[in-house]
């Protein structure tokens, strides 16, 4: 990827858009629940490019294919494939990729061990959408001073 790149939010516009950019910062969304993916790529597709994958393996390509600004990673990713494994191979492939871990029930155990792992943040998936732009943004930006 071009290091180069300078994110600059336009806070001006409603939806937190990236102006003076040639490509838009590039979200993976990794959860099984396709309609979820689905959903969270329309919700944010007029801001950023959005890939998906279903499980760790897909990811894991995806990642190799185009690293990504940001993951919003399932914490419950099926029946044999754990949140915080995930977290902790995606974190050996690129340790300041910020990860935004999502559920639908968090408890304060699952926060509180999710950020000694090394995630970015924490939401429900029911949290306001205003809440995951934020964060998106605040994302963003800290990877891009880690790469600086």
């Amino acid at each position: 990827m071009d290091s180069g790149r300078v994110w600059i939010p336009d806070c001006s516009l409603r939806r937190g858009r990236w102006k003076g950019l040639a490509v838009k910062p590039l979200i993976l969304i990794i959860d099984d629940d396709s309609v979820f993916r689905s959903d969270l790529i329309l919700v944010l597709e007029n801001d950023y490019r959005c890939r998906e994958a279903e499980s760790l393996a897909t990811a894991i390509s995806e990642v190799e294919h185009e690293e990504p600004d940001v993951i919003i990673l399932d914490f419950n990713l099926g029946a044999n494939e754990d949140g915080f494994h995930v977290l902790e191979i995606l974190k050996t492939m690129d340790p300041n990729i910020p990860v935004i871990m999502m559920t639908s029930q968090p408890s304060i155990s699952m926060v509180v061990e999710a950020v000694r792992r090394g995630v970015f943040s924490f939401l429900s998936k029911t949290s306001d959408l205003r809440e995951l732009r934020a964060t998106l943004i605040k994302a963003i930006e800290w990877r891009e001073i880690q790469k600086s």
